[in-house]
Formats: structure tokens, sequence, C-alpha cells
């Protein structure tokens, strides 16, 4: 439904169906973990940091990225939408 994306391109956090996944990179790969709201974070000068709760997720930085933006995102998981997505 709506996702912010750290100006690094390092993460990003999407949000859709009640929940929203964050996103990392992993070396050549993506990793993702699905996150229920409220979310964990801390605001720095560097961006948002989101804890996950696992020790080997870990915490990940949302690089140039609000409270208020991610807290957005938080909200629009849990307005219902008409989307349909065909996967090929």
């Amino acid at each position: 439904h709506d996702a912010v994306i750290g100006t690094d391109g390092g993460a990003a956090l999407v949000a859709g169906n009640g929940a929203v996944a964050l996103l990392k990179r992993h070396g050549a790969r993506i990793a993702a973990r699905r996150l229920i709201a409220p979310l964990q974070l801390s605001q720095g000068i560097e961006g948002v940091r989101i804890e996950t709760g696992e020790r080997l997720f870990g915490s990940v930085l949302l690089f140039g990225v609000t409270d208020i933006e991610v807290r957005a995102i938080e909200a629009s998981a849990d307005r219902p939408r008409d989307v349909v997505v065909t996967l090929h």
C-alpha cells in the first residue's frame, strides 16, 4: 500500500494487509520481517532505528527517514484498499 525507503537505499518499510514489512540489505539479497504496530523506534540524527525484537535480524536504520513518516506508514497498514495483485 505505502512505503518509505531510506535515502541510502539500505532499508525500507512497506505497509499492507494490516501489518508492515521491514526490509534490509543482506549481502546481495534482501531480508524481510513482518512487524505488527506499534513499532518500537527511536529517532536519531541519521534517521529512525526500528527494533525488530529479533537478536539475529537486529535493529534496522532507515537513513534519512523521520518518526513521523514511519508512524504514517503504520497508520496506512490498517486502511483497507481494493488492490489486485497479479504474480507471474
